[in-house]
């Protein structure tokens, strides 16, 4: 049984989240975990009570409507196109790597995923939570299974030296910045949701 403060809480987001209630759930969003079953789903911290998960994923929620037009929603919630481009990273070779943001299929590890590209392959991505009041959770960071480390390697002379890793995380940086984020904490992998 759901506790009132948690369905108080949810109503009370449905009241004051006009536009993300209506982004269309279609086959682009297929497999994102509904609002109201994040208290009682795997996220971000194993240890984490499901008050701090209910009020971290609402704080998320606000944070992505109260910072995106609503134009911009069904972009960002489009799987298929690995969401919004935010940036392109031009190489030493002329061609560049391109920087998406989505919201990420992987909801356990955060709200939202940065997403790092060389042509159609997967170079890095890095799942977050910001909430509107200036905090953010990491939750996961990861480097593409397109990629292997012959072609790491290679991208790093491409980019003058800098591992794609560091990129990935200083571009996070810069965007948590960009909106006045403040706290930033990471998940530690003995609490990860998905570690043993």
């Amino acid at each position: 049984m759901v506790s009132t403060t948690a369905v108080a809480a949810i109503k009370e987001w449905r009241k004051t989240n006009k536009f993300i209630c209506h982004v269309k759930l279609t086959g682009a969003t297929e497999g994102l975990v509904n609002f109201e079953d994040k208290p009682f789903k795997a996220y971000l911290n194993k240890k984490m009570s499901k008050r701090a998960k209910l009020n971290i994923a609402h704080g998320a929620l606000n944070f992505i409507e109260k910072t995106f037009l609503p134009e911009a929603l069904p972009q960002l919630y489009d799987m298929k196109a690995f969401g919004r481009s935010l940036i392109t990273i031009p190489l030493k070779n002329g061609t560049c790597i391109d920087v998406k943001l989505l919201a990420s299929p992987f909801q356990e590890e955060g709200e939202l995923m940065l997403l790092m590209f060389l042509g159609d392959k997967r170079v890095y991505s890095i799942c977050f939570s910001c909430t509107e009041d200036g905090r953010a959770w990491i939750g996961g960071i990861q480097g593409g299974k397109d990629i292997d480390n012959e072609e790491v390697k290679a991208l790093t002379k491409e980019l003058y030296g800098i591992r794609p890793k560091n990129l990935i995380i200083t571009l996070l940086y810069g965007f948590l910045s960009h909106f006045n984020i403040k706290e930033i904490y990471a998940i530690d992998s003995h609490y990860h949701v998905k570690s043993d």
